[in-house]
C-alpha cells in the first residue's frame, strides 16, 4: 500500500492507494495514527512549506490533528527554496477546517538572520495569518534580547509585538550573545 499525504501543519489530507484489509478493532477517538510523517504544503506548485512530526493521531470525529515533536520549515513566496523560517515544539495541534494550529512544549521560532522566539505556547490563525500567546515570551537576536508576557505577530506583515511588561537588553553587535540567564 503507498500513502499519499499532502497539506499543512493546519490541515491533512489522507489517501491510500490500495485500501487495507480490515483486521484491528477501531480505537476510540484515535482513528489513524502515523509515525515519522513528512507533510509538504503547495501553493501555485511551490513548496511553501515542510513539516515533520515524529507521532501523528487523526481524529477526524473530532476534526483534529495532534502531532508529537513537530518541526516546520517555512519557505518563501518566490525565488530559491531557502527556509524563511524553521518552527519547532514538542506537541501539535490543528484544526482540520479552519486552519488554526496550537504548539506547545517548548516552541521555538527562528529565522534564517538568528532572531528566535521561544515561549510554551503559540496559536497560529491561518486565515488571519497571524501568531498569538498569552505566555511569557522571550524575543532574541544577535545584539538584543527582550521578554514579555504575550505576543502578537503578523506573518505578512513580519511584525512581533510582546506584552507587557517588557524587558530588552540591547548590547553592542561585536559584544559576546546575550545568555538564557
Amino acid at each position: 500500500m503507498r500513502l499519499v499525504i499532502a497539506g499543512l501543519v493546519g490541515g491533512l489530507l489522507l489517501s491510500a492507494c490500495d485500501p487495507p484489509p480490515v483486521t484491528a478493532v477501531p480505537i476510540a477517538r484515535r482513528q489513524v495514527e502515523l509515525r515519522g510523517v513528512v507533510i509538504d504544503r503547495f501553493a501555485k506548485d511551490q513548496l511553501r512549506d515542510r513539516t515533520v512530526v515524529e507521532r501523528a493521531e487523526l481524529d477526524r470525529a473530532a476534526g483534529v490533528v495532534t502531532g508529537e515533536r513537530v518541526k516546520s520549515e517555512l519557505y518563501r513566496k518566490d525565488g530559491p527554496l531557502i527556509p524563511e523560517a524553521e518552527l519547532v515544539a514538542d506537541r501539535a495541534t490543528s484544526e482540520l477546517g479552519p486552519k488554526r494550529v496550537i504548539l506547545e512544549g517548548a516552541v521555538r521560532l527562528a529565522d534564517p538572520q538568528g532572531r528566535v522566539v521561544r515561549t510554551e505556547r503559540l496559536v497560529y490563525e491561518g486565515q488571519a495569518g497571524t501568531i498569538t500567546t498569552d505566555q511569557p515570551v522571550v524575543l532574541e537576536g544577535q545584539n538584543f534580547r527582550a521578554e514579555g508576557r504575550g505576543l502578537v505577530g503578523n506573518l505578512e506583515a513580519g511584525t512581533i509585538e510582546l506584552g507587557p511588561p517588557v524587558r530588552a537588553f540591547i548590547v553592542p553587535v561585536d559584544a559576546q550573545p546575550l545568555s538564557d540567564k
